[in-house]
């Protein structure tokens, strides 16, 4: 990844944190998110399910 595509996509993931911090509905929005990037990782064909804190 270049210098650019990751400053762009730590500035994305920077701004999701700052929606979750500000939302009244933390736990909507971190499953909006969740869904989102579940989306993202499966589309690149990560089998998403494998991913797990144990």
């Amino acid at each position: 990844m270049t210098d650019k595509g990751q400053t762009t996509f730590l500035i994305s993931k920077y701004m999701d944190a700052l929606r979750v911090q500000q939302a009244d509905g933390k736990e909507k929005e971190l499953e909006k998110q969740l869904c989102e990037m579940r989306a993202q990782l499966q589309a690149l064909g990560v089998v998403v399910e494998e991913l797990k804190i144990r």
